[in-house]
């Protein structure tokens, strides 16, 4: 596991609304981002489901606004079972941005290989290839 400095946490809470039948998944709302929603088929996977909601939406704002207390969640949740979900924010990067770098032909072509065996482009190889680096060295 992961040691993820706490610094780069945040706390979101949700409020999680519990399916009327079995045709119907458990519905998940994140307060503190107008227009999260999520939904999960089954009960032990609510936590998995919000935090996906959550960083997909955060990675559209390409921020990340402080959250609310748990406190100011209940007291807002009209009765709704209120949650903190862990999200990690290291990677909520913004808009991509065009660079220019300079890298060996030989390291290019293993790139590229790569890239291709695992079906990503060349910048998104490049880029997961750096978020796990950095993953490794927080």
């Amino acid at each position: 596991m992961i040691n993820i400095p706490r610094h780069k946490m945040q706390q979101y809470p949700i409020y999680v609304e519990q399916p009327v039948n079995a045709n119907e998944a458990w519905g998940i709302e994140a307060p503190d981002l107008p227009g999260c929603f999520g939904a999960a088929d089954k009960e032990q996977d609510i936590i998995a489901k919000a935090r996906e909601a959550i960083l997909f939406h955060l990675d559209a704002l390409g921020s990340t606004p402080k959250a609310t207390s748990l406190s100011e969640a209940i007291q807002a949740s009209q009765g709704r079972t209120t949650l903190l979900v862990d999200v990690d924010t290291r990677f909520i990067e913004g808009p991509a941005k065009r660079i220019n770098i300079t890298i060996r032909e030989g390291l290019l072509r293993q790139i590229d290989a790569e890239a291709k065996r695992t079906k990503q482009s060349r910048s998104e190889f490049l880029a997961n290839s750096a978020r796990e680096q950095i993953a490794h060295t927080d």
